[in-house]
């Protein structure tokens, strides 16, 4: 088409350039509509008149012979050229349906622009697919733009792992995720759909440890999609086994690891080591009964009293262990446990990461009763 009368408000119009338009015309317009449910129109302007008469010109010079002005053996390239075009001007894709389902597309679209017009996009040559003109309160903020992949995306990771990456960003975010180039990612989706995105663009190149993908913490814009479990180390190996098959539930599982200065589960806390407390104390490689006597926090030193020949001793903190019957001790042992957990985060669809959480808090209960 020539002309299309465009409402903005009901429709998406991209810029394309020329080089992009024959593979536009005859096989991609063809392909976003059967991928989406969209009406796509590509539409192509008439050359201007100065420059189809200078073509015309160009057209009747070269397929003039003129005797005596050219050689009589014509070169290979003369003998076969035909004779000069005008470029083809630059046109517009418009695309036409639902809004969301349009801008996807329009993003869809310029990812295949640019494989045939490398360099089109940049963070200063972005057009706008926001959404005008809406009612729909949950599209007001909808948008896209580009995303960095990162410098390890383009090189360590191959194209067909980073799109499959980001297929999972986009199934567990909502948003449209496509590999734009080897540095850029294009994101669509309302503002809230982008951020989650970006922020899980990162932790799936950056976070793997063998095949166990660990971070240091899950970003803020992501606890709306994700399920904590706290896993006892004693049952990280059971419940890691339960998450072979997470990328078939539309799932994504990173884990934070224990603190690094977690106490021993036997570890004595302030309220054990105050003067007059009854506690154990190591004695060649025995626990035997003592009393604090005096406590220098600051040293992790005690004075103590031994039971048996009230004799005392200064020991480190580290060789004490608070008196206390079977029940305490074993609150305390699972209170230590828990603080020094494994954190395991699931993200992605509600239903899926619950399941698979009740799964995770099973397998910690048979490994860590209690």
């Amino acid at each position: 088409s020539e002309r299309v009368p465009v409402d903005t408000s009901v429709a998406t119009v991209l810029d394309v350039p020329a080089k992009a338009m024959s593979l536009l015309r005859s096989v991609y317009v063809k392909l976003l509509m059967e991928e989406r449910p969209v009406i796509a129109i590509l539409a192509q302007p008439e050359p201007k008149k100065e420059e189809k008469k200078e073509a015309e010109k160009d057209t009747a010079e070269a397929s003039k012979v003129e005797t005596g002005k050219r050689s009589s053996i014509m070169e290979e390239d003369d003998l076969f050229a035909g004779p000069s075009a005008a470029a083809p001007p630059d046109g517009k894709l418009v695309l036409y349906g639902q809004a969301a389902l349009r801008c996807a597309a329009a993003i869809r679209a310029m990812v295949l622009i640019e494989q045939n017009a490398p360099g089109t996009y940049s963070e200063d040559r972005m057009p706008s697919v926001s959404i005008a003109g809406t009612d729909d309160a949950s599209l007001a903020d909808f948008g896209g733009g580009l995303v960095p992949l990162g410098s390890g995306w383009g090189g360590a990771l191959g194209t067909m792992t980073v799109e499959r990456h980001l297929e999972r960003i986009a199934e567990m975010t909502g948003a449209v995720a496509e590999r734009l180039n080897s540095e850029n990612a294009l994101v669509g989706g309302t503002g809230a759909q982008r951020r989650q995105a970006a922020s899980l663009l990162p932790l799936l190149f950056e976070a793997p440890t063998g095949d166990v993908f660990v971070i240091p913490s899950l970003p803020s814009e992501l606890d709306g999609l994700a399920t904590k479990v706290r896993v006892p180390d004693s049952a990280y190996d059971a419940v890691r086994a339960l998450l072979t098959d997470v990328e078939k539930q539309q799932l994504s599982a990173f884990w934070i690891r224990p603190p690094q200065e977690s106490k021993s589960l036997y570890g004595v806390q302030d309220e054990d080591v105050r003067p007059g407390s009854l506690i154990y104390a190591l004695y060649e490689g025995a626990w035997v009964e003592a009393k604090v006597q005096f406590v220098n926090t600051s040293a992790g030193k005690a004075s103590i009293e031994w039971a048996y020949d009230k004799s005392e001793s200064d020991l480190d903190l580290k060789d004490l262990r608070p008196k206390m019957d079977k029940e305490a001790l074993e609150k305390r042992q699972r209170s230590r446990a828990i603080g020094a957990a494994w954190t395991l985060i699931l993200v992605g669809p509600v239903r899926a990461r619950k399941a698979l959480a009740l799964k995770a808090l099973a397998g910690c209960e048979e490994k860590w009763p209690g």
